[in-house]
């Protein structure tokens, strides 16, 4: 996509304004797993200049989840042991980094914390879990990990654990009892309920069963794109009739069917159709970058017999990296988006979502 000078010229106008919001990434693992082999400071050293460099506001992190974030890779069985020990020493790494550049990061919990990093010039981490499995079979953990800051936590990350059945499972099993409860507790805490991985089926539960905005942090849609990852426009529209939102993932194999490098028209073209569907207010980022890992490590996470489960580790070259963050709002004012719809799509729709997620819990005994 061709941008004109003057284009690129607003386009750095506003995105040093607006709060960008990066609503998914795979930052926190890394970290973790650094800090473990005796690194320090990972954070500030390691990632936070290409954030900067890409006027990244907020990551929303995966600190731990379903996959053992600190041991070897390949995995297998997720409902494997340890998953809580995990996700507390992840939390304490996250914590400790904190402690260690307090100039440059800062764990958020609230969406003044988030205003208060833009004012600042820090990055704000908002800590989330990509599967429920630490929480094992005990409910009343999720809010000893919302003390820890835990703010948003997806019910699986493609497999089964004792909520629910991810997409990859190939079951049409919705969410369990617990699943049911845990969905409630996130409510009445305020924490975020992220359906990203979750199968249909547990999908259409979380709509029945959530009080609260349902967020996909990191799906696009399946009209453009067949993985099973993606969403139906029948759950775009749930999604934004709950006033929740979407984040526009970046990885290849959910932005096209083409078995090649994903461009950036046909990553553009996702947040065209959600925005047809949903509207402007229901739409954000949710890149999912992997570039913290070698591309081989990751590809032991993924097994070749199950056809849902091919991923292809490629970007849009122009969206490749965080840093290169900028180069989405110049191709949005570019396609034609007013100034205040790429505020929104930057980080506006995702402060709203946290607002009304965080700031007016449901607490409701």
């Amino acid at each position: 996509m061709k941008v004109s000078d003057e284009v690129r010229h607003d386009a750095a106008r506003v995105h040093a304004e607006a709060i960008v919001v990066a609503a998914h990434t795979d930052i926190c693992p890394d970290v973790a797993k650094r800090r473990a082999a005796g690194a320090r400071r990972v954070m500030a050293e390691r990632h936070i200049p290409g954030l900067i460099a890409g006027g990244v506001t907020v990551v929303c992190d995966p600190v731990a989840g379903d996959t053992p974030y600190l041991v070897e890779f390949p995995f297998r069985n997720t409902n494997a042991a340890n998953k809580l020990k995990w996700a507390v020493q992840a939390l304490e790494a996250m914590h400790r980094e904190v402690e260690e550049s307090p100039t440059e990061l800062m764990i958020a919990t609230t969406v003044e914390q988030i205003r208060t990093a833009k004012r600042d010039g820090k990055v704000a981490v908002v800590l989330s879990f990509e599967g429920a499995g630490p929480i094992e079979d005990a409910v009343d953990l999720l809010g000893t990990f919302w003390r820890l800051g835990v703010r948003c936590i997806g019910l699986t990350h493609d497999f089964r654990n004792h909520l629910a059945d991810g997409v990859r499972t190939g079951s049409d099993g919705g969410l369990t009892e617990l699943g049911r409860e845990a969905v409630r507790e996130m409510n009445r805490l305020g924490i975020v309920a992220d359906v990203s991985h979750l199968n249909d089926a547990g999908f259409w539960d979380v709509v029945k069963h959530s009080g609260a905005p349902i967020h996909a942090s990191h799906s696009n849609a399946r009209s453009l794109c067949s993985h099973p990852r993606n969403l139906t426009d029948e759950q775009l529209h749930a999604i934004a009739a709950s006033g929740g939102v979407v984040g526009v993932h970046a990885l290849g194999a959910l932005v096209t069917d083409r078995d090649s490098e994903p461009t950036l028209d046909e990553f553009l073209a996702h947040v065209d159709r959600l925005i047809e569907v949903m509207g402007e207010d229901h739409v954000g980022l949710g890149p999912d970058i992997m570039e913290n890992y070698p591309v081989d490590e990751y590809r032991l996470l993924w097994d070749p017999r199950l056809p849902t489960a091919k991923l292809r580790y490629t970007y849009p070259p122009e969206f490749a990296s965080l840093s290169q963050t900028q180069n989405l709002t110049a191709a949005f004012l570019a396609r034609g988006y007013g100034e205040s719809v790429v505020r929104k799509i930057l980080g506006g729709n995702m402060l709203r979502l946290f607002e009304t997620t965080w700031d007016q819990p449901r607490r409701a005994t």
